[in-house]
């Protein structure tokens, strides 16, 4: 009963997360692209996603393929994000400043 009290909150609390991440691990002089381009993305899969779903639905479908396809999505997504973070470089360590973050460099 507590998880599905919970399940509303769990976009904001993710989105915040990922402004977060994306704030502290972003360059300094590239933050606001880096924001900019989550935006751009965000809104278009939103709209993709839109347009597929009516695609794979219909007034007397049961949404089967929908769902599958969400689901396949989902997958790929969750691979992609595993394969993307395994090759990604070593963040620094906590209290050592990037070489991107100096005033010299923004």
């Amino acid at each position: 009963m507590l998880a599905s009290a919970a399940t509303p909150m769990a976009p904001p609390i993710c989105w915040t997360e990922v402004n977060s991440l994306l704030a502290d691990h972003a360059p300094a002089r590239y933050r606001t692209e880096v924001f900019a381009w989550l935006n751009t993305f965000m809104w278009a899969g939103y709209g993709l996603g839109t347009a597929v779903a009516g695609q794979l639905t219909g007034p007397l479908d049961t949404g089967t393929t929908a769902f599958g396809a969400a689901a396949a999505a989902a997958i790929a997504g969750a691979i992609l994000a595993t394969v993307a973070a395994r090759s990604a470089p070593p963040l620094p360590a906590q209290g050592q400043s990037r070489e991107s973050d100096h005033v010299d460099d923004n």
